[in-house]
């Protein structure tokens, strides 16, 4: 999956941010953001709609322009095992990443759409990739909280160094039907359950 290249892409961008943001932590996404399961085919790429808002992290944050942009398919195949690249190739129609910065974090989305939900279900269970992000960013694997949204989702743990300073990472990534998702959460007091409730309100966006 994309993810890890997400970060990777982003760090340069993101943490600087997090200099000019307060430290409070934010509750979680705002009141009302639910959860569903897609089931219908992926027609068209779809991923610049799905992506979160900043209205719906909670208030505080902005929009960080240079992490908002597509991810082309050229980006997607790198870091990946011999049968995710075939599953992109086959089938990947488009995705899409976005960055805010606020409340001491930076919170980084992105959406990916399949013409096949077996092709999202092998490119999100590559485990070349998941190897590549849990090294390069000193992770590892936890339980998902109970509520966390989707199919076949992965959460992290891990850690960000940069000028010196190591800021905490949250992670979940997931599928729903033909389409895939990732939160990825640096700096801040986050927990792994307002992870899941960010990851929740961007897949309550997602096609039923």
């Amino acid at each position: 999956m994309r993810s890890r290249l997400l970060l990777c892409g982003l760090v340069a961008i993101a943490l600087p941010a997090l200099a000019g943001c307060g430290n409070a932590a934010s509750s979680g996404p705002a009141a009302g953001a639910g959860g569903s399961v897609p089931t219908a085919p992926a027609l068209r790429d779809d991923s610049p709609q799905l992506v979160l808002q900043a209205d719906q992290l909670g208030g505080g944050f902005v929009l960080l322009t240079k992490a908002t942009k597509p991810i082309t398919l050229k980006h997607e195949l790198q870091h990946e095992g011999a049968a995710a690249r075939a599953a992109d190739r086959r089938s990947y129609l488009g995705g899409y990443e976005t960055g805010f910065s606020g409340n001491g974090m930076v919170v980084l989305s992105e959406a990916a759409a399949y013409r096949e939900a077996s092709d999202a279900a092998i490119t999100i269970g590559d485990k070349t990739g998941l190897h590549y992000a849990l090294k390069e960013f000193h992770a590892h694997k936890v339980k998902a909280p109970a509520d966390s949204p989707g199919q076949d989702g992965v959460a992290l743990v891990g850690a960000v160094p940069s000028g010196g300073r190591t800021y905490p990472l949250h992670a979940y990534m997931w599928r729903s039907g033909n389409h895939l998702g990732g939160v990825f959460v640096i700096g801040g007091g986050i927990t792994s359950e307002q992870v899941a409730q960010y990851a929740a309100a961007q897949n309550s966006q997602y096609p039923a």
